[in-house]
């Protein structure tokens, strides 16, 4: 039972965290540790965790004085004290969710066999479902993952991941390799979980666990929250303008993502370079001003897309609105 480390960033959560962390004492694994940093909460989310901590040797706290981070800096740092702390295994968990009792020992099953087959030196990533639940545990759905469109490609995962994540970071786990590799995470990554996969998945191998392993809680103020399809066409409706800028935003921020990403794969010995070669091509569409309209059939023709039909037809419609990018050193 090798130990696991877990890493929990925190901001305004004084309602749900005690559950969360009862969630992972009830843990059939027992070997874990759990790092938290706080967001520079305003409520009393500290007080609750140093009353934990008094109780549990386990809990430990992450001080400094960089303030707000934002969520995917903040994991951020988690993650660089989890590596610099000689981290074989890390959990990544959110503050408002219940973890179900077998969660570490399934995944970490997963991951010793993965680590097995490819050798301990090959990034893995393990991620599974999630049950969507409201903010009293109330199910809303079984699958995150049918809820939202989403399925976990059994094929180069590399060619969704450019430009959609499916990864959800609550359900993460890595090992050492990929913390080598991911760690620090950069200002240009567009979210922790997302950097993550990414790298993952060019680097190294990632492994899905079918079986929700969270209560994924709803409560109005998450980060990023689940929804159906339903829901996901009604925002775009709303304000189609704003919401086709938005999205476009956030397809230019993944583009900056995976360049960003490749200038670090260069300084690391990654033997898959034809996965690494599909990642340059999918970036160099965007660094020339000719030929917008003509990104759509060129993206097209390598592969990538998006999961359901109405994020591949938003993204199909956004490709040719991403501004030029600057080429590459």
């Amino acid at each position: 039972m090798p130990p696991i480390t877990v890493v929990l960033a925190a901001f305004n959560g004084e309602h749900f965290i005690r559950e969360q962390i009862a969630s992972l004492q009830k843990q059939s694994y027992s070997e874990w540790s759990l790092l938290i940093r706080d967001d520079n909460s305003s409520d009393r989310t500290m007080e609750v965790v140093r009353e934990l901590a008094r109780g549990d040797k386990r809990i430990s706290i992450l001080s400094d004085d960089r303030g707000w981070l934002g969520t995917t800096h903040n994991f951020g740092a988690l993650l660089k004290a989890a590596l610099e702390a000689g981290a074989q295994y890390v959990f990544c968990a959110d503050q408002d969710d219940v973890w179900h009792p077998q969660k570490i020992a399934r995944q970490m099953q997963i991951m010793l066999q993965a680590e097995a087959e490819f050798g301990a030196g090959t990034p893995q990533l393990v991620h599974s479902d999630l049950a969507v639940v409201d903010a009293d545990l109330q199910m809303i759905h079984p699958s995150f993952m049918d809820y939202e469109g989403l399925a976990h490609p059994q094929y180069l995962p590399l060619k969704t991941l450019l430009v959609q994540n499916f990864v959800t970071g609550c359900t993460s786990l890595v090992n050492r390799a990929l913390l080598d590799l991911v760690v620090p995470i950069p200002p240009e990554a567009a979210l922790h979980d997302w950097w993550l996969a990414l790298c993952a998945s060019i680097a190294g191998e990632i492994h899905y666990l079918p079986e929700a392993t969270v209560n994924y809680r709803q409560h109005g103020r998450n980060c990023v929250g689940a929804r159906n399809t339903q829901m996901h066409l009604g925002r775009l409706l709303a304000n189609l303008p704003a919401s086709v800028g938005r999205q476009t935003a956030n397809l230019a921020a993944g583009i900056t993502q995976a360049r960003t990403l490749l200038n670090r794969l260069e300084e690391a010995s990654v033997t898959d370079q034809e996965r690494v070669q599909l990642v340059r091509e999918f970036c160099q569409k965007f660094e020339s001003p000719q030929g917008k309209l003509q990104r759509i059939s060129r993206v097209m023709k390598l592969g990538i897309r998006r999961q359901s039909r109405l994020k591949q037809l938003s993204f199909l419609l956004q490709l040719p609105l991403v501004p030029v990018l600057p080429q590459r050193a």
